[in-house]
């Protein structure tokens, strides 16, 4: 088999597949442009097994590059466009990586991959033959690599065999009944498991047509968008939900869309119901991870239950443990197995048989499940924080902070906002001088990606401790929320 001709079956030649502000791709001339990508790379010098970084925005480019990689046998791996160049140099050797198809205006990204570096001008692949066969995979060969963050400050990335594909659809047509006559416009860029297992490969794989926007989503310029497309399925993270209500209170220009759905994060309740009291519509929430690719738990559209994940999605099983132990109906860490599941990290054995036992996923997240079958999230059984969707290793900025030399302890923590959502904020000690939180600051923006910078930088005389000198976070949580 080859995932991407698994994914690529069910459009019709002309329906279409891919639609930006400006062109509409129909399912046959994405097959050709696969074809040109997938001839192009492999002249480049790419073969089957080898990795390929790809640094591009949101456009046909992407697809057609992303799953012309997986025809030959290559594996893509698709980056945070708005990592640091080091972030980015940082994968591209880390995955070895044979090229990097780099956006021209991401000077960062193309001085990271050095000579390896392929600019993707207008047309790149255009002078390439259409056909291509297909390189026949067996199902558990490595498809594809998602990178997610690691807990020693460093992402990890998590490696998807062929056979992951099968089920990328299922979700998408069993609970939320899309098919292929539906728009499907997810705001996550897709570079991030969301995205990625929802619309490049979901709903490419339900026939459905994907709206691409190469932009960073902005809330007015995304309800135009989806006005314009007439986008039928809109997925979405809690709080680009809210963004939207601050904006547009109504959601007028979301007309068209018929099924909303959320992950990324735990949709509130009250943010819930703001939202159905403003447009009418229920919000589906669900869960998936990079490490499962597409979601686990989710909510029946038509019956959700507002603050819970939802129920097990078709095909997988869930169930939670305390230690060695089984015991479902209390909380514990859930774990998760599905077809879909990756086969371990990249080159991170220890980290592999401490998250992947015998075909389940420890996922770390603490949840309980109710009488009625629905699971609920219950936060981190570590100190991870979930922020906009994306999980952040608190140590990594708390090093960097310390690394301006401009305090002396730095400790990084979420805090719930007044809709419950995560905004992070770190607290130093030590500090210098009396433009400590300035410095810190102002290097953090140029060494770490947006969603990494804290909301607030509290100056403070120590910080808490345990008799073992471990920081007492929660004693730091509480001083947040005031």
């Amino acid at each position: 088999m080859n995932a991407a001709d698994v994914v690529l079956a069910a459009g019709a030649d002309e329906a279409p597949a891919l639609i930006t502000e400006t062109e509409t791709v129909g399912y046959g001339a994405l097959r050709r442009f696969v074809g040109r990508a997938g001839n192009g790379l492999a002249a480049a010098g790419v073969r089957p097994g080898e990795r390929v970084v790809l640094v591009l925005d949101d456009r046909p480019l992407l697809v057609a590059a992303y799953l012309g990689a997986i025809r030959i046998g290559a594996v893509p791996v698709a980056v945070n466009t708005r990592w640091s160049e080091d972030e980015i140099g940082f994968a591209i050797e880390d995955t070895g990586a044979r090229l990097a198809l780099v956006e021209p205006h991401y000077g960062a990204a193309r001085h990271a991959a050095g000579g390896r570096a392929l600019i993707a001008t207008d047309g790149p692949f255009d002078d390439r033959p259409d056909t291509l066969k297909a390189w026949d995979a067996e199902p558990d060969d490595p498809a594809l690599m998602i990178y997610t963050s690691g807990s020693t400050g460093r992402p990890k990335a998590a490696v998807h065999r062929h056979r992951a594909v099968r089920i990328a659809a299922r979700t998408m047509a069993e609970v939320f009944g899309l098919g292929a006559k539906d728009r499907v416009l997810i705001t996550s860029k897709m570079f991030f498991a969301y995205a990625l297992g929802h619309g490049l490969l979901g709903a490419l794989k339900l026939g459905a047509a994907v709206v691409l926007d190469r932009h960073w989503p902005k809330p007015t310029e995304v309800a135009e968008l989806a006005a314009r497309t007439g986008t039928t399925a809109f997925y979405s993270v809690p709080t680009f939900y809210r963004a939207l209500l601050d904006v547009n209170p109504a959601a007028e220009g979301l007309g068209t869309v018929r099924r909303y759905v959320s992950a990324g994060e735990r949709l509130p309740p009250g943010l819930f119901a703001r939202w159905r009291e403003a447009t009418g519509a229920a919000i589906a929430d669900g869960i998936g991870t990079s490490e499962t690719l597409f979601m686990f738990l989710a909510n029946p559209p038509e019956a959700p239950r507002p603050g819970s994940a939802g129920v097990p999605a078709p095909g997988a099983e869930v169930r939670l443990k305390t230690g060695d132990g089984d015991n479902d109906g209390e909380t514990g860490v859930l774990w998760v197995r599905l077809e879909s599941l990756a086969q371990g990290y990249w080159r991170r054995p220890a980290e592999t048989a401490r998250a992947f036992r015998d075909g389940w996923f420890r996922t770390g997240d603490l949840f309980r499940r109710d009488e009625d079958g629905f699971w609920h999230h219950q936060g981190r059984a570590d100190d991870m924080i979930r922020v906009a969707g994306q999980w952040l290793d608190p140590g990594e900025v708390e090093d960097c902070a310390l690394a301006t030399g401009a305090c002396a302890e730095a400790a990084l923590i979420g805090v719930p906002d007044a809709d419950g959502l995560n905004r992070i904020v770190l607290f130093v000690a030590g500090a210098k001088d009396a433009n400590a939180a300035e410095r810190i600051a102002d290097d953090l923006a140029r060494r770490l990606a947006p969603y990494k910078r804290p909301a607030e930088i509290r100056i403070v005389a120590a910080l808490p401790r345990t008799a073992t000198g471990k920081v007492q976070r929660y004693v730091l949580r509480d001083a947040g929320t005031g």
